[in-house]
């Protein structure tokens, strides 16, 4: 006969058991509640919490980068400055416009540089543009002519960054003194960029040819315009080109506007014993 007390105990340590598990169930639950439940994590200082909105620049606050040198300029070693006011002259009276030419705007101002250093620093936009200059998105430069009246491409011109080979055009004159071909031009233009508005000093390399007549404007003349499309004149002036062959010449200085600026030769001049008009590179310096 079985025990009764033996039934008892077995049903009873089967309760234990089933006790101790559950404890150490809830045991197990609580530490993980604990852990979960600890010290809320703080963002690092300068962090944004979650109920922060990102901050951002005002967009008039922001700093607009300067506009800086074309790769293609290089300082003037010396430049020559024009240390006097220009002294404006009187144009010569013009009687009619023969067909296929034009009368020349009035007054014209005589380029008469002294030696003066210069450079770069104090220019936000600079530029070279010529004959042998390579042509970028901010400067070029184009000749024009009718068959008959060809311009040439002659050694003497401006060697150095961006242009090589030393090139210059070689420009027939109109026949009079005081009228120029409308076909027949040389054109150097810039676009500023960011620089919309402002000033621009310009400077002119005069060629020095093997055969001087190539380069014998007494006086060559200019415009300048606002640009390759735009032939609004913003000012005139004049070289003496025998007098500087193989120089920098520093022409003035000329307002910009919508961030463009050119310059047109005119071929107005005798031609006398095949004297033609020099055009080498022009650079540009501009600033507000």
């Amino acid at each position: 006969m079985k025990n009764p007390r033996s039934g008892n105990r077995n049903g009873f340590a089967g309760g234990a058991v089933l006790v101790v598990i559950m404890t150490v169930v809830l045991v197990v639950v609580m530490v993980v509640v604990i852990r979960n439940d600890g010290p809320a994590q703080r963002p690092p200082a300068g962090a944004a919490g979650p109920a922060d909105s990102p901050t951002t620049e005002p967009e008039a606050a922001r700093e607009i980068p300067v506009p800086v040198a074309s790769p293609e300029w290089t300082p003037l070693d010396p430049a020559l400055e024009t240390s006097a006011e220009p002294v404006v002259t009187a144009a010569p009276p013009v009687i009619g416009v023969a067909p296929g030419q034009t009368a020349d705007p009035v007054p014209n101002r005589p380029a008469s540089p002294a030696p003066k250093p210069t450079s770069a620093s104090s220019y936000q936009f600079t530029a070279l543009a010529g004959n042998g200059c390579a042509e970028t998105a901010t400067s070029g430069s184009s000749a024009a002519f009718p068959a008959g009246s060809p311009v040439a491409s002659v050694r003497g011109g401006w060697s150095g960054p961006g242009c090589a080979g030393g090139t210059a055009w070689s420009v027939p004159m109109s026949g009079t003194a005081d009228r120029s071909d409308s076909d027949v031009q040389v054109t150097w233009w810039f676009s500023t960029g960011r620089l919309a508005r402002g000033s621009c000093a310009v400077w002119l390399f005069v060629p020095k040819p093997a055969r001087e007549l190539d380069a014998a404007g007494r006086p060559t003349f200019f415009q300048v315009t606002r640009g390759r499309k735009d032939s609004t004149v913003v000012g005139t002036f004049s070289i003496d080109q025998s007098a500087h062959r193989g120089e920098w010449v520093r022409a003035g200085s000329y307002p910009l506007e919508g961030g463009r600026i050119g310059v047109r030769l005119l071929n107005r001049g005798a031609g006398t014993g095949g004297a033609r008009h020099g055009a080498g590179q022009v650079q540009v310096g501009c600033t507000t």
